[in-house]
């Protein structure tokens, strides 16, 4: 999950409720703006291959406050993605699969079918896509915050 907060602006978020109307929205279509553009280059930029597109469609952006706002992954496999598993993950563990509604796994070999009971993997390494997405943003988001306050200290 990637935060954004504003940085600089501790007097503007206290005494956001006493700027006019226009500069609230200005502020707000920014923070909408930057919100969107990072997730939209999450979903573009990602190393992970994708199947369905489910992943993709889960990475989404909400507005939390009057200046504040997530960029996160709302599925299972988005945050294993992005953080990883097993080896590669934080815990360090391998991963095990076991069946859910049969007696046991079963998968495709170069000469039929291959049947376990459970199955230990190694994991997969993580791909940061949010933060990288978040980073590659960085100048972009202070010049389209940098723009709203020029326009709402005008109005």
């Amino acid at each position: 999950m990637i935060t954004i907060k504003i940085t600089g602006a501790k007097e503007l978020t206290a005494n956001f409720r006493q700027l006019p109307l226009r500069a609230k929205d200005e502020l707000t279509i920014a923070l909408k703006a930057a919100l969107r553009d990072i997730r939209d280059r999450a979903r573009a930029e990602h190393k992970f291959t994708t199947r369905s597109g489910e992943t993709e469609r889960g990475i989404e952006f909400n507005q939390t406050g009057p200046l504040s706002g997530v960029v996160g992954v709302t599925t299972k496999i988005g945050a294993y993605l992005h953080e990883g598993t097993g080896i590669y993950g934080a815990k360090g563990r391998p991963i095990v699969i076991v069946p859910k509604s049969r007696a046991a796994l079963r998968w495709a070999t170069g000469e039929g079918f291959a049947f376990s009971k459970r199955v230990v993997i190694a994991g997969i390494k993580g791909d940061p896509f949010l933060y990288k997405a978040a980073r590659k943003e960085t100048a972009a988001v202070r010049a389209r915050f940098g723009e709203a306050i020029r326009k709402a200290a005008k109005l």
